[in-house]
């Protein structure tokens, strides 16, 4: 859910700012944030054969939860 803090370009890559990107970015074409539901990826075991994997799953998936609650977007 978070990336490197010293590199600026890369932060749209991930969290909060990346969720508000995409928000704005359907807005654009007309989307209704009130109609928004959601469809989450990223706590998957796709990638297994890292170790650090169950971490970041958790970490995905717990940011999940609390970006939609906090927005109050359907998951």
């Amino acid at each position: 859910p978070e990336g490197p803090a010293h590199d600026v370009q890369e932060t749209t890559r991930y969290g909060v700012h990346a969720m508000e990107v995409l928000i704005n970015e359907l807005m654009h074409h007309g989307a209704d944030r009130r109609r928004l539901r959601a469809k989450a990826f990223g706590a998957s075991d796709a990638i297994r054969h890292v170790v650090l994997s169950r971490e970041v799953q958790r970490r995905n998936a717990d940011f999940i939860r609390d970006f939609l609650a906090v927005e109050g977007i359907v998951l």
